[in-house]
């Protein structure tokens, strides 16, 4: 499943296809020059479904969102209205089981309403004719339990998405070796997950997240999995990329030390949205 997700959403190819390309170019890569690739990193890829839509003020749009599982036993979202706008930073607070996953894997589309409109740039996120292209070039996800593929280096884990794109594989494993060294992690490109610890780890998806130049990141209780000094430091590290980019950034937490931060924040309870307030202190 993790891997069926980090593909974009379809099938995931075969991982000898996949290293046989990435092993041909750490061959040719000995010896080269990365200091020419970061005026590249931020290249902007587009989707068939939005590459022709004129810019609209907001970037997601939700009304009446509904989600019931289980045959309708458990309604996991009644009726959720709501609006981002492009550069926002948007925290979702709320107890375990009030609905803020379900209504983030839904603006990632790798969940449907049951019922309601959710809008991306003004096109249904339902209706998207290629999903998992809207899932590898608009959109980057951090989860908290990392999701890396424990055969792949660092370096062949961030490269994953990028077989989604139209670039060629010098310029993926640039853009991987560029990534990585803008989180901290450039002596660290063929280290396996296992002999990274939990912050390292992050970064590698952090760097990841990043790898199509998404307009929107989504992160789901990103510093769950991590003690407090590594916390603060992918906090940071999210926040400076939001800014940096000016990404819209969407974070799901239970902390709301975490969510004082943004410039924004929604407050969940069984499935319902019961506030919506700025914050004076966004980005502190």
């Amino acid at each position: 499943m993790v891997q069926h997700e980090l593909c974009g959403g379809r099938e995931p190819k075969n991982p000898k296809k996949i290293l046989k390309p990435i092993a041909a170019e750490k061959k040719s890569r000995r010896g080269r020059d990365t200091s020419a690739i970061s005026g590249r990193l931020l290249v902007p890829t587009t989707t068939l479904d939005t590459a022709t839509v004129a810019p609209l003020r907001y970037i997601f749009e939700a009304k009446g969102i509904a989600k019931k599982f289980d045959d309708g036993q458990v309604q996991a979202l009644r009726g959720v209205n709501f609006r981002v706008s492009q550069g926002d930073f948007l925290a979702v607070t709320g107890p375990s089981g009030c609905g803020k996953t379900t209504l983030l894997q839904m603006l990632g589309a790798l969940d449907r309403p049951t019922k309601g409109t959710l809008l991306y740039r003004g096109k249904s996120i339902p209706d998207l004719r290629d999903p998992s292209s809207y899932r590898a070039l608009e959109v980057g996800f951090i989860f908290q339990a990392f999701h890396l593929l424990p055969t792949f280096s660092a370096l062949e884990n961030v490269q994953i998405p990028m077989f989604e794109s139209r670039l060629p594989r010098s310029e993926r494993r640039d853009r991987a070796v560029t990534l990585l060294e803008s989180v901290g992690l450039g002596d660290r490109l063929n280290h396996f997950p296992a002999k990274l610890s939990g912050g390292e780890r992050q970064r590698v998806a952090i760097a990841r997240s990043l790898a199509n130049s998404p307009s929107v990141l989504l992160a789901d209780e990103p510093t769950g999995n991590l003690d407090s000094a590594n916390a603060r430091i992918i906090l940071e590290l999210i926040i400076r990329i939001h800014r940096e980019q000016k990404m819209t950034l969407v974070l799901v937490t239970h902390d709301m030390s975490i969510a004082r931060l943004a410039s924004r924040t929604i407050q969940m309870k069984d499935g319902r949205i019961v506030s919506d307030r700025g914050s004076n202190n966004a980005g502190v």
